[in-house]
């Protein structure tokens, strides 16, 4: 049962990182200019937010891979360094950052004149 469950979660994050990385390939050609950005409507927060899930998709893989080839190594490493704490400081950090990038995506509020 617990394969099943491995092999489930290994063959999803395979598709979320094919799906991640075949759309950005897709757009980048299919749009005109030559910045990453523009592949994704010109929104660097859903840059980030697409390799943010590529990544965790790519973490997740691995660590079903190792549980379900029985690669203790891979499992200790994983589990030494994604402690809770890490992974607290890691959204954070990846909160901060679409937070600045949402910030410079989002459109300057028009001035109101004064009255009077």
């Amino acid at each position: 049962m617990l394969d099943d469950i491995h092999i489930a979660v290994m063959i999803i994050t395979v598709l979320v990182i094919g799906f991640v990385v075949l759309n950005a390939i897709y757009e980048y050609r299919k749009t005109p200019g030559t910045s990453i950005i523009t592949a994704f409507s010109n929104s660097l927060v859903i840059l980030w937010t697409r390799f943010r899930i590529a990544v965790t998709a790519a973490v997740a893989f691995l660590a079903s891979a190792a549980s379900y080839l029985n690669l203790p190594g891979v499992s200790t490493f994983l589990h030494t360094y994604a402690t809770p704490v890490t992974v607290a400081a890691l959204l954070m950090g990846a909160d901060v950052v679409t937070e600045l990038a949402r910030r410079r995506t989002l459109p300057t509020p028009p001035t109101i004149p004064p009255q009077g």
